[in-house]
């Protein structure tokens, strides 16, 4: 965009046109296409990452364990409550969001091992 722009002035300041005779009689109004379409690009990329933020954090999406939750309270023995199987997942959740912390703060970790097997 920053080189465009000058790029189309130029040629607007010039009304420049094809030096050949069956060429384009208005060239700057195709150059001035070229930082138009470098604004239009970048809003369709803001519009994806909107949509892309917006449909990532969507309530419509059950949780990955709500299936299985649900399952087990269905072949539990009656003497185990909801809020027991819900207490028994509390760790697994804590381990699970540890582990998203560590890969935050150090994306390497997720390629190590591959790269170590694999080389």
């Amino acid at each position: 965009m920053l080189v465009a722009l000058p790029y189309a002035q130029r040629s607007w300041s010039i009304f420049e046109s094809s030096p050949q005779p069956s060429g384009l009689p208005f060239v700057y109004l195709l150059k001035t296409l070229i930082p138009l379409f470098a604004v239009l690009v970048g809003l369709q990329g803001l519009a994806q990452a909107i949509r892309a933020a917006r449909l990532s954090g969507s309530p419509r999406q059950p949780p990955p364990l709500g299936p299985t939750l649900f399952y087990l309270r269905g072949v539990a023995p009656p003497e185990v409550t909801t809020r027991d199987i819900y207490i028994g997942i509390i760790p697994f959740v804590l381990i699970q969001l540890a582990m998203l912390i560590a890969l935050w703060f150090a994306p390497a970790l997720a390629t190590w091992l591959p790269h170590r097997l694999y080389g």
